[in-house]
């Protein structure tokens, strides 16, 4: 499975994400951060500042900090990101209850902005299908 978030792509998701109206309405008042582990070897690092999507560090180490992360494997994110995507799997929250995936760090912002991680989802599929 190739990487799901490539140089060559990553600035149009950032404006595609940016520009979606649902995650500016959600993200309206983040500043914070965000890990999605896909696998043991491919994660990302959102950073958010006043409802925008700043940064995306494709390459994250130990040493970079997030708020809050979404963990599963390999197999779970292609469902997560299919265009139709299985029952259970079209949403974080219901995978992390439903699939194994795991939920780590500062929950409360996780349920805090959870509407505005759904929609960075939402692009993050049509980017992907």
């Amino acid at each position: 499975m190739r990487q799901q978030i490539e140089a060559g792509n990553e600035h149009e998701l950032l404006e595609a994400i940016n520009a979606d109206p649902e995650f500016r309405l959600a993200a309206r008042y983040w500043n914070g951060s965000f890990r999605l582990s896909m696998g043991a070897d491919e994660a990302y690092i959102f950073r958010v500042r006043d409802g925008q999507v700043v940064h995306l560090n494709r390459q994250p180490t130990v040493f970079d900090a997030w708020d809050f992360e979404i963990g599963g494997p390999k197999e779970g994110w292609a469902e997560i990101l299919a265009k139709v995507p299985r029952p259970f799997y079209q949403d974080p929250a219901s995978a992390v209850f439903r699939h194994g995936f795991t939920l780590g760090g500062d929950i409360e912002s996780f349920f805090a902005y959870h509407p505005a991680l759904r929609r960075v989802i939402a692009v993050l599929r049509v980017a992907s299908a």
